[in-house]
């Protein structure tokens, strides 16, 4: 990933290694850019309705001295049509061989924001390739009270 001293990325959901194995996804890359000594900021978003945001991805950024800002879901687009936000990584709940997966409500949201205001910065080819059958393809997810 090429980041930028200066560069703002904003999250959604969790990626670090409280929700997947090593250091985490888009959140290890996150990290190995502050390691690097790029000086850049995290906006994360809180991520309804559990709040992993708020709740995992805070912690493991304070824990490693990453800055970082807590939002609310709805500030995103307002931090992009402003010009504060250079990068956006978002997580997957799970995902099926054939492409299917599972998320969380807020994620159509910024991934059309993404495209709207053309912030291009995927962590993996996967994160591509899910966007790619994000448009073709659904499953069906079981509400959970």
């Amino acid at each position: 990933m090429d980041f930028n001293t200066g560069d703002n990325i904003l999250t959604h959901c969790n990626t670090g290694a409280l929700a997947t194995p090593g250091m985490g996804t888009a959140l290890g890359v996150i990290r190995e850019a502050h390691r690097r000594g790029l000086k850049i900021h995290v906006y994360v978003d809180e991520t309804r309705p559990l709040l992993q945001g708020g709740r995992l991805t805070t912690y493991e950024l304070q824990k490693e001295k990453i800055p970082y800002t807590l939002i609310c879901d709805n500030m995103a687009a307002t931090l992009m049509r402003q010009g504060k936000v250079q990068r956006i990584f978002v997580g997957a709940d799970r995902i099926a061989i054939n492409g299917d997966f599972a998320n969380k409500i807020g994620k159509r949201a910024k991934i059309l924001l993404n495209l709207l205001y053309k912030y291009y910065s995927y962590s993996s080819m996967l994160l591509l390739f899910i966007i790619i059958f994000f448009f073709l393809s659904f499953i069906y997810v079981a509400k959970r009270y």
